[in-house]
């Protein structure tokens, strides 16, 4: 059950943003330079910046780099609710409390990317980043509650840091013109850490609540004769239940979609 105290609340919220455009040098290299300003009742005020740079090499390639800050701000849900989550198997309840002093969670994150059309037919792109998180919402244990049934009671807190890297490959070859083929691959590592004193059960568990390797495979085929044939092929490698540790084994994705359109008003798929 969840409960949430009080039950109702005025929260006020306040932001803006501002961004330009610099041509360092024309039709080559520009500079983005934004910042998103916000105030909330959590953390008071914050400065979000974005710093982005685009280079143009020639007529068939682009690279861009970025570094960026942003914030995530507690929810009611965070710092008002109770929830009792279960009944473990010595009949003690599991419980979690909200914390009033909980801050935003930080998040710096620094991109790479490059993209280019080498042949008429076939373009490609490349994304990559690197993220540094700090004040990560932890459950921090309090102990027991009560005696029967004994409560074993977490609150909220900010006892978590981490990083992520990761990269995303997509393309696209236009083999003649009615079949196109889509592959793309995207890889993510995360690593999460509990500072000293933390409690935090679940942190091991969360690194591995996104999949680590995921592909994509999609034929795209658009006959003369107005039938369409698409077939696609994906790829989600294992996960990691977040409360038990259970490994959610990885799985395939096959999907095939027949079409006919009779006309531009008409279309009939399978």
């Amino acid at each position: 059950t969840t409960t949430v105290s009080p039950a109702d609340c005025d929260l006020q919220l306040y932001g803006g943003f501002v961004q330009d455009t610099f041509g360092i040098v024309p039709d080559k290299l520009d500079l983005i330079v934004g910042t998103k300003l916000e105030h909330n009742r959590y953390s008071g005020f914050e400065i979000m910046p974005n710093v982005r740079a685009v280079w143009r090499p020639d007529s068939q390639s682009t690279v861009w780099a970025a570094v960026s800050r942003a914030i995530r701000m507690p929810s009611r849900f965070d710092t008002d609710m109770l929830l009792r989550l279960a009944t473990l198997p010595d009949n003690s309840i599991l419980t979690i409390v909200g914390n009033r002093d909980l801050d935003s969670e930080r998040l710096l994150a620094y991109e790479f990317g490059y993209r280019a059309q080498p042949r008429k037919d076939f373009s490609f792109d490349i994304a990559s980043f690197y993220n540094v998180y700090d004040d990560l919402k932890s459950f921090e244990l309090i102990g027991l509650q009560g005696a029967d049934p004994s409560e074993l009671r977490f609150i909220s807190s900010n006892k978590l840091y981490g990083q992520t890297y990761g990269a995303e490959v997509n393309a696209q070859w236009r083999i003649n013109d009615w079949w196109t083929i889509l592959p793309s691959y995207t890889f993510l590592q995360m690593n999460l850490y509990k500072r000293h004193g933390s409690t935090d059960p679940l942190s091991k568990a969360a690194e591995h609540q996104s999949p680590m390797h995921q592909f994509s495979m999609r034929s795209m085929m658009n006959f003369r004769s107005k039938w369409e044939l698409d077939i696609g092929l994906r790829y989600v490698d294992h996960i990691t239940a977040l409360v038990d540790g259970t490994r959610i084994p990885g799985y395939f994705v096959a999907d095939v979609r027949l079409g006919w359109r009779p006309s531009a008003k008409w279309e009939f798929a399978v």
